[in-house]
């Protein structure tokens, strides 16, 4: 049995086929004639034949780079998804470290704030207290010479005596 598309016989075997003569035989012109259109025939789709295999082999070829490329952008696709999940993550771990460290400075820079601010208020405190003080020794004088005044102007050493009591403390 002959398969599918497969020619058994070429044009040339055909045409050099010679048939034995029998008394009451076919006409030798008509058997010749068909011969030589089935080799015709047969040529033609031996040559197209060829054609169609050189051109499945073309094809299979182009097929080949296709498909090498297709694995090759699907490489770049799998890589491409990789290097920026990558940058996401090293994103996201950068930020939080950046979050971190600010969250750090700021409660550096607060704690500093708070620490100015209680020496601040430590000082103020400290100079209302000398304030007073002042106020308190300087009424003390001022009364000391309004008695001296009002006891006629003599040179009482004694009036004065306590009078002057200004605190050494952080002057």
């Amino acid at each position: 049995m002959i398969s599918e598309g497969a020619v058994t016989i070429s044009k040339v075997d055909l045409l050099n086929k010679t048939f034995s003569k029998s008394l009451f035989g076919y006409r030798p012109e008509e058997v010749d004639q068909l011969v030589h259109e089935a080799a015709e025939s047969i040529g033609l789709l031996a040559e197209r034949e060829k054609s169609l295999t050189d051109n499945v082999a073309k094809l299979e070829k182009i097929l080949g780079d296709y498909r090498g490329r297709e694995e090759t952008l699907r490489d770049a696709l799998l890589t491409t998804q990789k290097v920026v999940e990558n940058l996401k993550e090293n994103a996201r771990e950068e930020a939080a470290r950046i979050v971190f460290d600010a969250r750090q400075e700021a409660g550096i820079i607060t704690g500093e704030a708070q620490a100015q601010l209680e020496r601040i208020r430590a000082e103020i405190d400290e100079l209302s207290r000398r304030r007073a003080r002042f106020e308190k020794d300087l009424k003390t004088v001022i009364d000391a010479h309004v008695r001296l005044l009002q006891s006629g102007g003599t040179s009482d050493d004694e009036h004065l005596n306590g009078a002057f009591t200004f605190s050494e403390e952080g002057t």
